[in-house]
């Protein structure tokens, strides 16, 4: 039954991966580090198109990833010029401030099965359109509210994010460079807050808005290039064989997953409950509070966040470490976006 299920979902994965390949014939084979390979017409391997397949993958998810961070630290640097421009209490900007974790929550929920039934690639659309919108609306924004709905919507899309973009990536990527490339994508996230703490010394709020909007807008270019994951086309192709299935998300909370579940449920929540986001939010007032120059504090935030002591430079290393001892230092084989 194995067997004829694997045989089963080639024809997907193999239309799929030709159509946005452009190849033919593809054939799956084992390739010299057990991955699966892929062959021409001709009997070659395919690596420099599905490397540059590969690479407008890790891009898409790297612009995902950069506006998070855009739209994380955006409110500390607009606050003083938003209260000012649109008349905004505290109060009121204290929802603006918070209400995106709220719409990341949101988005978090949702995204488990959104992925799966519509898709990872289809996902990637979702949340670019929520990121689109967000920034639209804060970019014309007149009052509270469309700030509100705005930076609501942005939320929506950093909580997909967070699931379907690294989802995406370590499914459509051979495990040869699986950890390098999701490190390159994951640390986005620091560089394009340290990038708005730099920029958005500089600049009024709209332009800030503008700015952070460019990589949205990119990701929405990458979107028509990239190739849906061959994993989920799997997953379709096997819910479709086993229709009778169990499979139920209450398994979770058996007893032989149960502290999986929570060592696993208890590090988010250590980590979510550290203060970082309430520090990211209001920023500007904190640094006033202080005494410290503003645009001295985002300037020293962003270089500490970006250089050798922060994550971003953290979790590239530790990619290259996984990439490094994988292959232990040998040349990378990198023919197709599927491997077992």
């Amino acid at each position: 039954m194995e067997e004829e299920q694997s045989v089963a979902k080639l024809p997907l994965i193999e239309a799929e991966c030709s159509a946005r390949l452009g190849i033919s014939n593809i054939d799956y084979d084992q390739d010299q580090h057990g991955g699966v390979g892929s062959l021409d017409s001709a009997g070659a391997p395919v690596e420099t198109r599905s490397t540059a397949v590969l690479c407008i993958c890790t891009f898409a998810a790297a612009c995902a990833a950069f506006t998070g961070g855009c739209l994380a630290s955006y409110s500390s640097l607009a606050e003083s010029g938003i209260i000012a421009d649109l008349g905004l209490t505290v109060t009121e900007y204290s929802v603006f401030g918070s209400i995106m974790t709220g719409g990341a929550m949101l988005g978090a929920v949702i995204s488990g099965r959104m992925t799966d039934f519509i898709g990872r690639r289809r996902t990637l659309w979702v949340l670019d359109i929520f990121y689109i919108v967000g920034w639209l609306a804060i970019i014309f924004a007149e009052g509270a509210w469309l700030l509100d709905l705005g930076r609501l919507s942005l939320g929506i899309g950093f909580g997909l994010t967070c699931y379907v973009g690294p989802v995406y990536l370590a499914e459509i990527t051979p495990k040869n460079v699986r950890g390098l490339l999701m490190s390159i994508s994951q640390s986005m996230t620091g560089y394009g807050a340290s990038f708005t703490f730099l920029v958005g010394s500089f600049v009024t709020w709209r332009s800030l808005a503008i700015i952070g909007c460019i990589p949205s807008l990119l990701l929405l270019l990458a979107l028509f290039f990239i190739p849906e994951s061959p994993r989920w086309l799997d997953y379709i192709e096997n819910q479709r064989l086993q229709q009778n299935s169990d499979d139920n998300v209450l398994n979770l909370f058996r007893r032989k997953y149960l502290h999986i579940v929570i060592i696993g449920v208890g590090l988010m929540v250590v980590q979510t409950s550290d203060g970082l986001c309430g520090f990211l939010f209001y920023m500007s007032e904190i640094f006033d509070s202080a005494g410290i120059s503003s645009t001295l504090g985002f300037i020293l935030v962003a270089v500490v966040q970006a250089s050798a002591t922060g994550q971003c430079l953290g979790c590239f290393l530790t990619g290259l470490s996984y990439f490094l001892q994988v292959y232990k230092f040998e040349g990378i084989y990198c023919d197709t976006p599927y491997d077992k």
